[in-house]
């Protein structure tokens, strides 16, 4: 069984995570508290944008494209979310359709948690400090719900599996943009339902997350799909692009100044702006 959190210990969705733990950093500050060093605040899609890079898994909107702000204050590097005018499909009907299946998502989500309204899902909102070899981070991350057992899972609606074709992408490259930022935030589970082409609800199955690249390898050998799936044999790929692009933010971002981190195609530029909207 999965439930939803209490209403008055979550927030919606729609509520910008990075701000909040910017501004909860910026209190511990304040107080002179006792605090660890951090290198870097940020949001785990944030994060996970940039390891899925490593593998040109990005996102279907961004065509292999993204833009993240960063700054630096009091000694800390603040990645956040960049949205570029005009962002999304460049054709209506597809933009049309990644919509529908947006909400198809948040009907499954209503549905696992015993929802009535879907846009009225509540969440948790977690924070999570990690390390990634000389890195600390301190990450949030809104996750869909918890088992019964107290257990944190996110919930993740995908195509049904009909065919040796639909399997091999679900495996290679489907689940692993699931399970990143499952894996960065320590989210031990994630529930995936299977639908049809026109949303209808087909079964669902519970991965484990710390299973999952060798379940995804195995089906993909069973399939006998071996040579496409460089991305579960080689994980700390992008672990290292990630902790690469992080080093190289240390080395280069001064304090008090604004910058523009974009990804395309490939080339990774950092560019200091006056101020970023």
């Amino acid at each position: 069984e999965v439930v939803p959190m209490e209403e008055d210990d979550s927030e919606k969705k729609g509520d910008n995570m990075e701000q909040h733990l910017f501004k909860l950093w910026e209190e511990i500050e304040v107080k002179n508290c006792q605090k660890p060093t951090i290198d870097f605040l940020t949001h785990r899609g944030n994060l996970s944008r940039i390891m899925l890079s490593a593998y040109g898994l990005e996102s279907e909107r961004s065509k292999a494209k993204w833009s993240l702000k960063v700054t630096k204050q009091n000694g800390s590097i603040h990645i956040e979310k960049y949205l570029v005018e005009g962002g999304g499909h460049n054709d209506a009907a597809a933009e049309d359709r990644y919509k529908q299946r947006l909400q198809w998502g948040k009907q499954y989500q209503a549905l696992c948690t015993k929802m009535k309204d879907a846009s009225q899902k509540v969440e948790y909102n977690i924070a999570v400090q990690t390390k990634l070899n000389e890195n600390m981070i301190l990450m949030c991350a809104e996750v869909d719900a918890r088992c019964s057992d107290g257990n944190l899972v996110d919930i993740k609606l995908a195509n049904d599996l009909l065919t040796d074709t639909d399997r091999s992408f679900f495996f290679n490259s489907k689940l692993m943009k699931m399970w990143v930022p499952s894996y960065l935030a320590g989210v031990p589970r994630i529930l995936i339902g299977f639908r049809d082409s026109i949303g209808r609800y087909k079964s669902e199955e519970i991965f484990e997350t710390l299973c999952v690249p060798e379940q995804a390898k195995n089906m993909l050998y069973r399939a006998e799909c071996s040579s496409t799936c460089v991305s579960w044999e080689d994980l700390h790929c992008c672990l290292n692009f990630l902790d690469i692009v992080l080093n190289f933010l240390k080395r280069c971002v001064e304090e008090g100044k604004f910058y523009l981190l974009t990804y395309e195609n490939g080339d990774l530029t950092l560019k200091c702006e006056t101020s970023i909207g």
